[in-house]
């Protein structure tokens, strides 16, 4: 553990920071005078991309699901906080930026938020895809709802990329191999933020590590309801 960074601290960072770090400038190569989408901005992961990409000195847009994520995402320097609940939110995009504005799109949920998206990316920008939340919304499992998420997720092909000059990208954090050095210099990097007071891991909940507790968090999780990590501790703080 990190000198200065207690137990909680250090449980909220890997995943998140790790997957938001190489998500924003290793696949996606953000600069400080880009403009990035962040999809679930209010999440553990995009808490975190939220606040890497402004440490960059990037504009971030963000997408949230409730008014008071969509706050959280204002209060915390991200310049236009879109609802994806509403069906005009790439058309509020368009209206204040333009036709094709964005340089970087972090998408967790796939399906038609992803076909959006990439229509809204300028020459040159980077879409990068870390999961399929749209196939697995709600807290039962619906096979309807993620055959529908699977088939509206766009499929590629290089000769239309090479037309947009674009390029999506694929990541996973747990299947990732033989890149051991790059996690260990991002996470250096994130420790060194957070050591700064630049950024901070944002800790929605704890729940103890019972069975009642995991129940609980998985509920938490599936509602969508959590602002930031939720966390499984020994005991229930």
């Amino acid at each position: 553990m990190a000198e200065g960074v207690d137990f909680e601290t250090a449980a909220a960072i890997p995943v998140n920071f790790l997957t938001a770090w190489i998500c924003l400038f290793t696949m996606g190569h953000l600069r400080a005078d880009e403009t990035v989408l962040v999809h679930g901005g209010a999440g553990g992961v995009g808490t975190a991309a939220v606040q890497l990409a402004r440490r960059r000195g990037a504009r971030v847009l963000a997408t949230a699901g409730s008014e008071a994520k969509l706050r959280w995402l204002l209060q915390h320097g991200v310049e236009l906080a879109l609802d994806y609940r509403q069906p005009d939110w790439d058309a509020r995009v368009r209206e204040r930026y333009g036709a094709r504005p964005l340089d970087l799109v972090l998408d967790p949920v796939g399906g038609d938020t992803q076909r959006r998206s990439v229509r809204l990316l300028a020459p040159l920008g980077r879409l990068v895809s870390y999961g399929l939340a749209g196939a697995v919304a709600g807290p039962r499992r619906n096979l309807w709802r993620a055959w529908r998420a699977w088939r509206r997720t766009p499929r590629y092909h290089p000769v239309q990329m090479i037309g947009r000059n674009i390029g999506v990208f694929g990541f996973h954090l747990a299947l990732l191999r033989g890149r051991e050095q790059r996690l260990a210099e991002a996470l250096a990097d994130v420790f060194a933020a957070i050591r700064a007071g630049e950024v901070a891991p944002v800790i929605d909940s704890r729940h103890a590590l019972t069975a009642a507790g995991v129940a609980a968090a998985h509920r938490r999780m599936h509602a969508r309801a959590n602002i930031g990590k939720i966390l499984l501790v020994p005991e229930a703080r």
